[in-house]
């Protein structure tokens, strides 16, 4: 992995301000040259019709951009990004969300599916992913075991799992990944799919199991499958021939590196109890956050870079070599942009 050695190997250096918003920023995502963001009205609750709401797809590159209406009542987009193509989630009533997608050549929201409702039954997204041509979500539909029962006698009431659904977004439609398991969590790389699972079993919910299958998105084919060895799994993350989990016990927490070919442990670092439960992944390294500070680890020695920040991040991300990160200072937004050998020396 040639782009960790070069990310380790220089000095601390300015981040550069790639976006300036005069509202909190409260989604970021961001795939090869495409940036998505989403900014705060005053309220990102139900009946917020804010005509002036839209996010945000800028093509880093050459500077174009798509300003996207978000046509629910509720305009706080947390956008997953797949190069110029995004899907987030909006909400029309109190209780019904749908998911959408736009990009940035079709900025007209195409709804996908809708979930949440006044039931049981009921429609849960579970999580998002995205890489290069790639976007990917996970679903489960449940109801009671028994609904005649449950409304007139109270049994009957636990709830099973009636329809699931690992999907790709294809051109604006739904297309299955067959063969997919429920996915509690989703990373995505090179038309790869990693997820850890969830039993069906009843009564649902049921804990999510303690291992992450790497899966071809188009096919359904099973690549590889992997235990991590100790605490149980936060956030997972994805690029090439590498994934990362970060676990934690009552007590400690590792970020723990596998072959995403094999299934093979690589390495296990372990990082301080307060770590976030997010990570980002790519050619140099593996990015999170503690408090106000952003951490590039080496997958292969261990060694670390330090970015310290003033507030801690609405969001971050790695693509390549370049972090980004968004903050909200004094009611406003800004996103900025570094380079991952320009994070601080590296230590063990």
């Amino acid at each position: 992995m040639a782009g960790v050695a070069l990310a380790f190997a220089q000095g601390a250096s300015a981040a550069t301000m790639l976006v300036s918003t005069s509202r909190p920023i409260v989604g970021l995502a961001y795939d090869g040259t495409y940036l998505a963001w989403d900014t705060r009205p005053d309220r990102c609750t139900f009946g917020n019709d804010d005509p002036a709401s839209r996010f945000h797809i800028r093509n880093l590159a050459n500077g174009a951009q798509a300003n996207i209406a978000e046509p629910g009542s509720s305009p706080c987009a947390r956008p997953t990004l797949a190069g110029p193509a995004a899907i987030w989630t909006d909400a029309g009533e109190a209780w019904d969300i749908t998911l959408y997608t736009a990009s940035l050549a079709v900025p007209t929201p195409t709804p996908l599916q809708a979930f949440g409702g006044r039931g049981p039954p009921l429609t849960d997204l579970l999580d998002t992913a995205g890489d290069g041509s790639l976007l990917a979500y996970s679903w489960v539909t449940y109801d009671f075991e028994d609904p005649d029962s449950c409304f007139s006698t109270g049994v009957g009431c636990d709830y099973v799992v009636t329809d699931y659904g690992l999907d790709r977004v294809v051109n604006g439609n739904r297309v299955a990944v067959p063969g997919a398991p429920l996915g509690r969590r989703l990373a995505a790389s090179d038309g790869r799919i990693a997820l850890q699972p969830r039993p069906i079993t009843t009564p649902y919910p049921q804990p999510a199991l303690q291992r992450v299958e790497i899966y071809n998105a188009v096919s359904g084919a099973v690549i590889a499958t992997c235990e991590p060895s100790v605490g149980t799994i936060r956030a997972i993350a994805f690029s090439g021939p590498r994934f990362a989990v970060l676990t934690g016990t009552s007590t400690a927490k590792q970020i723990q590196i596998f072959d995403a070919a094999t299934g093979d442990q690589v390495s296990t670092h372990s990082v301080n109890i307060t770590v976030a439960a997010k990570l980002d992944m790519s050619s140099a390294g593996v990015l999170y956050r503690r408090g106000t500070r952003l951490v590039l680890l080496d997958p292969e020695t261990g060694l670390r870079r330090v970015h310290q920040l003033r507030v801690p991040p609405a969001g971050f991300a790695i693509e390549g070599t370049r972090v980004v990160w968004a903050s909200n200072l004094g009611g406003h937004g800004e996103i900025h942009a570094l380079a991952a050998w320009n994070f601080g020396p590296a230590t063990a």
